[in-house]
């Protein structure tokens, strides 16, 4: 996650002087997984991508100038580079967002579970490292993911699997609201599920617990077939058609 400052000088109209914008980002990253997490995260926290608990925090910081530009009232008014590039990213993601599908419910939901269950591993090795970011309080050790079942129960993508750590095995169930998922992707051969709030549940079946997170994500071929994470991205959204937000029953 990034978080950027930015600090913007407005002057008087058909003033012509120059001027710099400077940005500031700060980002962290899971040592163990090297994938971003929020700014926000501490010691002691865990880790929403593979559950290790950091022990070190190392948070890196950049700071940087725009060039400088004339800002007179003309040049405001012209177009550059940058609103021609924005443009061009929203007309992608426009179209990503396009569904032209007449695929029934039924349909929908049996191409998606034939298409994770043909391309996730039933069983693959991961490990912890220490680069960028936070450094686990663990030593360097690995654990197998294995046994993936996919399905569909009431308003959720349902994922069961099981993590074996030293010839112990954990059972796992994440629960994936469909009316509440934003992004389907791939991420350095990894497959992505990202909500637009902290909507996924994650029950520890061997222990009773429990911890909502706003991603889920695994080992995926997702170099198996044309395009496969984008057409996974378009049958979600056209799935979410058929989920409608449930109605909840707490006070708040």
């Amino acid at each position: 996650m990034f978080r950027i400052l930015f600090l913007v000088l407005i002057v008087l109209a058909n003033t012509d002087f120059s001027y710099a914008q400077t940005y500031t980002t700060t980002s962290k990253s899971c040592g163990k997984c090297g994938k971003s997490v929020s700014a926000n995260s501490k010691i002691g926290d865990r880790c929403p991508h593979c559950g290790v608990i950091w022990g070190r925090e190392n948070t890196s910081t950049s700071t940087y100038s725009s060039p400088k530009y004339s800002t007179s009232s003309n040049y405001l008014n012209a177009p550059n580079s940058s609103t021609k590039k924005s443009a061009v990213q929203k007309q992608i993601k426009d179209e990503e967002e396009v569904d032209n599908s007449t695929a029934s419910k039924s349909e929908t939901e049996s191409w998606i579970l034939e298409k994770l269950k043909s391309n996730t591993p039933q069983k693959y090795y991961d490990n912890t490292g220490s680069i960028n970011g936070f450094y686990s309080s663990l030593a360097s050790s690995g654990w197998y993911n294995m046994n993936y079942y996919y399905s569909f129960y009431s308003y959720n993508l349902i994922v069961q699997y099981e993590q074996e750590r030293d010839k112990i095995v954990t059972r796992y169930k994440v629960v994936i609201p469909i009316y509440d998922i934003d992004r389907v992707y791939d991420y350095k051969g990894d497959f992505w599920i990202t909500t637009k709030k902290q909507t996924i549940v994650e029950y520890n079946l061997s222990d009773n617990t429990k911890r909502v997170k706003d991603a889920f994500t695994t080992d995926f071929n997702v170099y198996s077939e044309t395009d496969l994470c984008k057409r996974l991205h378009k049958a979600f959204l056209h799935l979410k058609k058929f989920y409608k937000k449930p109605v909840s029953t707490e006070p708040f």
